[in-house]
């Protein structure tokens, strides 16, 4: 390994904080408008969080597929790619005509999630050296939550003048097309990995089903999301259908998760290499869980809307912790693990939405709640006795 790497440009970590704030407009736009386009198509909220369903399951797929790609062409070139298709998603969901066209519109975000997450994750493996890549990582990473922190109120404010559809080709359409650009100008094509041949990849995926930390580190980062998954397209629409609130105080709320969000992912990057990857991420992960039961489960709304904002500063420090574990499990294969670990999430996210979609329609918010937290009070276990961190072995 090279430990002679030189610490990149602020202008190349700002190029992949924006790519993650790219793909956080779709969470705000999930997060925050299933009712508003529910009332267009005739469908209930349970029905419309379907759209994040699509999108993690269409994720799932293409994620795996990266573990293939991510070995056979340049990061950059891929990273670039992904963030193409929000430019073209951003056009195709502002003209759909109906749900099933809006539901595929929407999906190719999801695609081009699979491709910003682990591509930004590897990238920054590879040019950081071991121990300035969890920091690097959790600024990275706030990228996302500064998305809806600064989106929040933006997206409201467009769909309340504008309607729905506006806010996909005035909010997410430029935005997507600034970071296009940043990428394309400023990351160097030297900080790509080489192309190698097919049948590395298949190693890649080999090394990983034998290294029973790594396996376990997917395992926790989808039941991870699986709780996570449900706070995001489910948590804002409880208050507005649970106390009558606002669609403004909604998005007042959106924006509170968003900042504690931004906080964790930057502290945490930081404590991670001071306490250790695997403490962290078990820690926040526990209270991640612990906070959307009570989240849910609470019949006073400031209280409830207090828990749903603090628990938001554990799942960014869960995150990132888990991935700069995960990051570490198997270096000579970052990017498959990064594509996998992915896949792993976003398989977490559509058996999350899909599944609270269901409990949600049957039994209420309350049982949604406490099944999400359920499983993140579980990843503990996995963290705990099944990962082992590399920099501390």
């Amino acid at each position: 390994m090279n430990h002679d790497k030189k610490a990149p440009s602020k202008l190349f970590l700002l190029s992949l904080f924006m790519s993650l704030f790219v793909a956080g407009v779709p969470v705000i736009i999930s997060g925050l408008l299933l009712i508003d386009i529910g009332q267009t198509f005739g469908y209930p909220v349970g029905v419309t969080g379907q759209i994040a369903t699509a999108y993690s399951a269409i994720a799932v797929i293409f994620a795996l597929i990266m573990g293939v790609l991510s070995a056979r062409y340049r990061h950059k070139t891929l990273l670039t790619a992904g963030l193409l298709l929000y430019v073209i998603s951003a056009v195709c969901s502002y003209v759909s005509p109906n749900f099933p066209v809006l539901i595929a519109a929407y999906s190719l975000t999801g695609i081009g999630s699979s491709i910003v997450f682990p591509m930004t994750a590897t990238i920054i493996g590879e040019a950081l050296p071991p121990e300035r890549r969890s920091s690097a990582l959790g600024w990275v990473t706030a990228g996302q939550p500064f998305s809806v922190l600064v989106g929040s109120p933006t997206v409201n404010y467009i769909a309340s003048q504008y309607g729905w559809r506006s806010a996909f080709i005035y909010f997410m359409l430029p935005i997507s097309i600034a970071g296009l650009a940043l990428v394309y100008f400023v990351i160097p094509k030297s900080s790509d990995r080489p192309v190698s041949s097919p049948r590395s990849s298949f190693e890649g995926f080999r090394s990983i089903l034998s290294n029973r930390s790594a396996l376990a580190c997917l395992a926790g980062a989808l039941f991870v999301q699986v709780n996570l998954s449900n706070v995001l397209t489910y948590g804002v629409s409880s208050f507005r259908e649970r106390f009558l609130a606002s669609s403004g105080l909604a998005s007042l709320i959106f924006s509170g998760m968003a900042l504690t969000a931004f906080t964790g992912s930057i502290v945490g990057g930081n404590i991670v290499e001071r306490f250790g990857r695997k403490r962290i991420v078990a820690a926040a992960s526990l209270l991640l869980g612990t906070l959307t039961i009570i989240t849910f489960n609470l019949g006073l709304f400031w209280p409830s809307a207090l828990a749903s904002i603090t628990l938001f500063l554990f799942a960014s420090s869960s995150f990132v912790a888990g991935n700069s574990l995960a990051l570490e499990q198997v270096p000579e294969f970052r990017g498959t693990l990064m594509s996998v670990n992915a896949a792993a999430r976003s398989l977490g996210a559509t058996l999350g939405t899909m599944m609270g979609g269901l409990v949600l329609l049957q039994y209420g918010y309350w049982a949604l709640g406490l099944t999400a937290g359920a499983f993140g009070i579980l990843s503990v276990l996995i963290y705990h006795f099944f990962t082992v961190d590399p920099s501390i072995s």
